[in-house]
């Protein structure tokens, strides 16, 4: 497999954590004061690390554990991005004071790379069957995701500010959506 070829794996395997760091941006919840370059990397890192170790986590399991999880993997992140979706649409309702800081909470993190790096697993899977640098390929997936993941929180960040709370709403709505494309296809 060529270089060129994992690059383009690792953007369509970035897309998911870039649109979940895109809805954390939007969501700022402060007004536009919270949400910063840090908590763009904090969710970069934490994104990129899990789209780095799935693969290699697939690569080393192979094919055969495949059959069993793939349906099962699909309904967990389902599952997972819509309670996170849900939550996000309910908090939006609420009236509370703007002005707090909204922390990452760190199981959210872990939770929302989890279901978003469980595709990632899959591919590590059919890496099995060819004859790859797992952890080369694990490193280029990695790094896309991570740059892409601060790329998408920053920008969501600015675009969540023109629209303040009615993003919120929109942030929630697309996480349950990808779940339902991770569930779908």
């Amino acid at each position: 497999m060529k270089i060129f070829d994992i690059l383009i794996i690792g953007i369509g395997l970035a897309m998911d954590a870039v649109v979940v760091s895109m809805a954390k941006g939007m969501t700022d919840g402060c007004n536009g004061k919270c949400f910063n370059t840090k908590k763009a990397l904090i969710l970069g890192f934490f994104f990129g690390l899990f789209q780095f170790l799935m693969p290699i986590a697939g690569y080393y399991l192979g094919n055969s554990f495949l059959k069993n999880l793939e349906f099962g993997s699909s309904l967990f992140s389902f599952i997972i991005l819509s309670i996170v979706g849900i939550k996000m649409i309910l908090e939006s309702f609420k009236k509370e004071d703007k002005k707090k800081e909204e922390k990452l909470q760190f199981k959210e993190i872990i939770l929302l790379s989890l279901a978003t790096s469980i595709d990632a697993f899959a591919i590590g899977v059919s890496f099995s069957l060819m004859e790859i640098n797992i952890v080369q390929a694990s490193f280029i997936i990695g790094a896309i995701t991570f740059f892409l993941t601060v790329l998408g929180g920053i920008i969501g960040f600015k675009f969540g500010r023109v629209f303040e709370n009615r993003i919120t709403i929109l942030g929630g709505l697309l996480l349950i959506a990808i779940g339902f494309k991770i569930l779908l296809f």
